[in-house]
């Protein structure tokens, strides 16, 4: 299968053949004089010069009399340097528009063409030069605001992803705001664009959409089950119903999109069901044509007029109808405005093109020697015909393929084919009328509120930027040309003057003195007042829905509401809960005993232990990301707020990342419709791969957690592996694609698929708008895979990591090998250097970007490499090792505010971080934290949380880490489960007996914060023992250990009160007496911090007292005794 090239479109072969075409499709354009055989240079069949044309040129000899009579030649209309098409029709500003299959331009610049644009005299536009997406176009229509809209069978345009229907912008570039998709692989028949901007679309086998003006599929419009899959031919009626030709039969939908059974239906077999033989009259009458078949079982007919209300109009009996089954038919026919209709026939005794009046009657004023394929009108009423035109007098002219007829068919008066429609709007927002019209140029408009002239109202749109009350009225349009003119029926716009909350003021949680603000938005009549309520009192009158706090403090916490006043009425917002937190905490610790309300509600549905990643976002708080949702949280360690993602099949979230202003980029996958909050999502991808029609995305919330943009990124089988914010603002992603021999795309923006797997990256702008799009295939064509998991980005460009099975073309750099790789690109996406890690990597293994040095991590080997950013390789270094269990939680780097690396693990026992052995007690679990230099040299390691209980072998605590970020400043937050007991940096938790166990299926949950200085404090890695007897005069001793950055200096405390002199991290009892008992503990402190030791409680036994002496006695033989 050949690769797309950039401006193909993708499709399938074309359903209209050249054979299926009318007798009398040449095809071709010359001029006269020019040989048939060849044109431009270019070797043409011969056209078949038709018999009965000879006849005419003897017959009508006298045709000088007629030169300018209606269905004479326009001679100064030439067109020149093109072949083909299929429809045709006017443009704004006098000129035409061709468009449909095998339209070629021989003309430079040469090639085939989806459409082209042709001026007053017929030459070729050279302003319109629409060369991207030249294949399978059917047809055009005119949008009412004066776009051209291209209609076929594809799946893209260009480089821009749209199935069917492709809107063009004035220039011949493609508007993007317009994309259209649906599912069955066949092609648009017919669109007929509405007064809004939208559209009907019909579709292949029998499948009618209402679009809106960005392509969106309106749900309020669902065709009509009744409706069958064979082909089908609409039109509009001024009502907005839509006329259906299908199967034999005509019948009525209505804007819902069900039968409508008040239309009198009718069943003429073999009708055609197709644009050039269905033409709908401005009053909703219906032409339609067959081969000469019984109208609803009775009168043999050809072309039939159908009454506005169904039923054939008895007023209309066209003068040619046949008089046997099949014996004639309609090859093209096109509606003047005056009502009367020019038609081309088979088998008929007019074997030119003709005309027949209103009543069906043939027309004898229009005179000409023309045969045709197909027709249009130009804005003046001149016919517009694609075919063969023979002329003998007063000079010989023939033409072959388009030309065009004069005519007396101009309109007397303009007719309003759109009328504007009633509005309703709030005070303060725009009111915009439209209407649509049709008439001989040139038209002009006058519009007019209560019967008053607007001087501003002078084009078809009229817009009021900012309605007031005193625009409640009626309002017309006059449309005129030289003729005459046309009036609107008046129509009302009502203005909503009372206030109305649009958006309400959202509750936030800050520091104290520290700046925060309250935004509403509000609509309704000026002047309006604002008066805030804070916990149901008067507050402060502004001068805008907005409330500021430039230094926030306690007073200001508490509930806030807005009430908004004008002389029409007033609205109240929702409550908004504003917190002020006055000491910034260190840790904060928060398990599912004081969290349990959380967990069991049903809006707040997540547990920190099951987060994928946490982000750092000082000073407003973590961002927790899950694979259903995402949530803030303060640095008081409160939900703000909780995201869910809602996808009914597979779509996962996967990476965030959040920039400097708060706001949260999210990637992860899609399959047809999901929600992110309060944002609605669909793929509408033409794309599929392995897994149906899944695909990647990146998604933005604000701050708070609303949705503003999504964007897909459609491939074969797409992933996105990690995203980031660039230092430009924009947000880059990394993944790879399944491929499929195709392309991916990004928007407008796409690349080719390799066979197999290869790795993407791509730039969005923090609008939504892709900036680039770049691919990384392999280059042995062995069918190896390419992976880009990992993305991370400074000043100087973006850097990447993978996996390659055998190579990997990195832009015009390329690598041969098996395993890992880190590369760098511009900040424009080019290629700088691409290297292989070695290592025993694996899918997501981290990278961390910081002052000139780029760490990789490889979680499997517990190794750390060191690279400069210009891709030199400088040192590796294994982090973590273990006596016991398994110590291999590397999966983040983290760097503080120094530049130092953070590594977080977990262990069992003894465990060595670097160049330190910690050992929480025998079989004991911890989670540890490692801290390295940024040259690599490793400077401390410390014990962050262990399991607490004194008989580990029968324990069944246990402590894990899930996911942590060490934040800009250096804080860093961390979460993770917990069974029964576990111990956080000094401090003991104990879960509520709820059948937790030690597997973590049902364990609790921590979450925990701590200050760059704070992770520099000491800690306590050996407690002094937690009880002792002594006796009176006993010696013993008792001690601590402590690790942290020295120095650190130690004082044990008697009873919380320090006892001088015990500056060392033991305490010897040379000689214990009865004062010595109570409590001991001992506080640990560097030039960071301090920690405190738990308490040894000494209990001390009073000395041995003999309070009774025993008196003398003798006792004697005899027993008797002897004082």
């Amino acid at each position: 299968m050949r690769p797309a090239s950039p401006g193909d479109i993708r499709s399938t072969p074309p359903s209209r053949r050249a054979s299926d075409r009318p007798p009398g499709q040449f095809g071709h354009i010359q001029d006269p004089g020019v040989s048939p055989r060849s044109h431009f240079g270019m070797r043409v069949p011969t056209t078949r010069f038709p018999r009965f044309l000879a006849f005419a040129a003897i017959l009508f000899a006298h045709v000088s009399a007629f030169a300018q009579a209606p269905g004479s030649i326009d001679v100064p209309f030439a067109p020149t340097g093109f072949s083909g098409g299929g429809v045709v029709g006017p443009y704004p500003g006098g000129k035409v528009v061709v468009s449909g299959q095998s339209l070629y331009q021989s003309a430079a610049p040469v090639g085939v063409r989806p459409a082209i644009q042709l001026l007053d005299n017929g030459t070729i536009d050279p302003t319109f030069n629409l060369t991207t997406g030249a294949g399978d176009v059917t047809g055009h229509v005119v949008t009412a605001d004066g776009h051209l809209m291209l209609y076929g069978r594809f799946s893209s345009f260009g480089d821009f992803a749209t199935q069917y229907v492709v809107r063009l912008n004035d220039d011949a570039s493609t508007d993007t705001s317009f994309k259209f998709f649906a599912s069955p692989s066949l092609e648009a028949s017919a669109v007929l664009p509405l007064a809004n901007g939208g559209a009907f679309v019909a579709i292949g086998q029998g499948l009618i959409y209402r679009v809106g003006p960005d392509g969106t599929k309106d749900p309020a419009f669902v065709a009509d089950p009744s409706v069958s899959t064979l082909q089908l031919a609409i039109a509009l009626q001024s009502s907005g119903k839509l006329l259906v030709v299908q199967n034999g039969s005509i019948f009525r939908l209505d804007a819902a999109g069900k039968r409508d059974n008040t239309y009198a239906e009718t069943t003429f077999p073999n009708v055609v069901a197709d644009q050039n033989h269905v033409v709908a009259a401005p009053d909703g009458s219906l032409y339609v044509a067959s081969d000469t078949r019984a109208v609803n079982g009775g009168a043999l007919r050809t072309l039939v007029r159908l009454l506005p209300e169904g039923g054939v109009d008895p007023a209309f009996k066209f003068a040619y109808d046949g008089t046997s089954t099949g014996s004639r038919r309609v090859a093209a026919m096109v509606l003047q405005p005056d009502g009367r209709l020019v038609l081309q026939g088979i088998s008929m005794p007019q074997q030119s093109l003709f005309r027949v009046l209103a009543n069906g009657d043939f027309d004898p004023t229009f005179v000409n020697n023309a045969t045709v394929s197909f027709l249009g009108i130009d804005s003046e009423s001149r016919i517009l015909a694609s075919g063969s035109y023979l002329q003998f007098s007063p000079t010989v002219v023939f033409r072959n393929g388009l030309y065009r007829l004069l005519n007396n068919g101009v309109p007397a008066k303009p007719t309003i084919t759109g009328p504007p429609s009633p509005l309703a709007v709030k005070a303060g927002k725009p009111a915009t009328f439209i209407v649509t019209a049709v008439g001989a140029p040139t038209l002009s408009y006058r519009w007019q509120f209560n019967e008053q002239d607007i001087p501003t109202g002078t084009d078809r749109v009229f817009t009021i930027p900012a309605a007031a009350n005193k625009d409640n009225g009626n309002y017309r349009v006059i449309v005129s040309n030289p003729n005459d003119s046309a009036t609107s029926a008046p129509v009302a716009l009502t203005v909503i003057s009372k206030p109305s909350v649009d958006k309400d003021p959202v509750g936030f949680a800050a520091l104290e003195n520290t700046a925060g603000s309250l935004v509403a938005e509000v609509s309704g009549e000026a002047p309006l007042a604002f008066q805030w309520y804070h916990d149901g009192n008067p507050g402060p009158v502004t001068p805008s829905p907005t409330l500021a706090f430039p230094s926030l403090g306690a007073s200001d916490a508490g509930s806030w509401q807005l009430v908004a006043n004008n002389a029409f009425g007033a609205a109240t917002s929702t409550i908004a809960k504003v917190t002020v937190f006055v000491v910034r905490p260190q840790w904060l610790v928060l398990t599912n005993g004081t969290l349990a309300n959380v967990f069991s509600n049903a809006d707040n549905p997540f547990r920190p232990d099951t987060a994928l990643r946490i982000v750092a976002d000082p000073p407003r708080g973590p961002v927790l990301l899950y694979d259903r949702g995402v949530e803030r949280w303060n640095d008081a360690g409160q939900r703000l707020w909780s995201v869910r993602y809602v996808e009914p099949d597979f779509g996962r979230l996967g990476s965030i990342a959040v920039d400097p202003s708060g706001n949260i980029y999210v990637a992860g996958l899609l399959h047809y419709t999901a929600t992110l909050g309060d944002m609605g999502m669909t793929n509408n991808s033409a794309v599929a791969g392995p897994n149906g029609h899944k695909q990647a995305f990146v998604a933005k919330l604000d701050p708070d957690g609303h949705g503003l943009w999504y964007r897909l990124y459609e491939a074969a089988g797409p992933a996105i592996g990690s995203i980031a914010v660039a230092a430009d603002g924009d947000v880059v992603f990394a993944g790879n694609n399944g491929g499929k021999q195709g392309r991916s795309y990004l928007g407008t923006l796409s690349v080719f698929e390799d066979d197999y797997m290869a790795a993407v990256a791509g730039k969005i702008g923090p609008d939504g708008t892709p900036r680039w799009l770049k691919s990384f295939p392999q280059f042995t064509f062995n069918r190896s895979t390419c992976e880009a998991d990992t993305i991370v980005a400074d000043a100087g460009g973006l850097y990447l990591g993978g996996l390659i099975s055998s190579s990997i073309q990195f832009g015009t750099l390329q690598l041969q090998g098996n395993g890992g790789w880190i590369g760098k690109l511009g900040n424009g996406g080019d290629a700088v250097w691409i290297k292989a890690t070695g290592g025993t990597a694996g899918q997501g293994d981290p990278l961390a970007v910081r002052n000139g040095q780029l760490w990789r991590l490889f979680p499997r080997d517990r190794t750390l490499q060191r690279w400069t950013t210009d891709g030199v390789f400088q040192n590796s270094f294994n982090a973590a090792g273990s006596t016991a269990g398994d110590s291999a939680l590397l999966r983040d780097i983290g760097i503080n505010a120094a530049g130092e690396l953070l590594l977080l693990g977990t262990g069992v026992g003894s465990t060595r971080v670097g160049a330190t052995m910690l050992d929480p007690g025998i079989g004991r679990k911890l989670v540890w934290m490692g801290r390295w230099a940024t040259n690599g040299d490793f400077v401390s390691g410390r014990i962050l949380a262990t399991t607490t209980n004194a008989n580990p072998s029968s324990s069944t605590d246990s402590v894990g880490l899930s996911s942590y970020t060490v934040a800009a400043n250096g804080d860093l937050y961390a979460a993770g489960p917990f069974y029964n007991a576990f111990r956080l940096l000094g401090v003991n938790h104990t879960a509520p007996p709820k059948g937790y166990n030690a597997d973590f299926s049902l364990a609790a949950s921590w979450l925990a914060k701590q200050s760059a200085a704070s992770l520099l404090a000491p800690e306590i890695t050996q407690h002094p023992i937690a009880a002792y007897s002594m006796q009176t005069g006993d010696a013993v001793r008792i001690g601590i250990k402590a690790t942290g950055p020295g120095p650190i200096t130690y004082q044990w405390r008697h009873n919380t009160v320090p006892v001088p002199g015990e500056t060392s991290d033991f305490h010897q009892f040379s000689d214990v007496t009865v004062a010595d008992a109570g409590a001991w503990d001992c506080v640990a402190t560097n030039p960071y911090g301090s920690a405190t030791s738990d308490a040894s409680a000494i209990t001390v036994a009073p000395p041995f007292v003999i309070r009774t002496q025993p008196s003398s006695q003798v006792i004697l033989l005899n027993g008797a005794v002897l004082a």
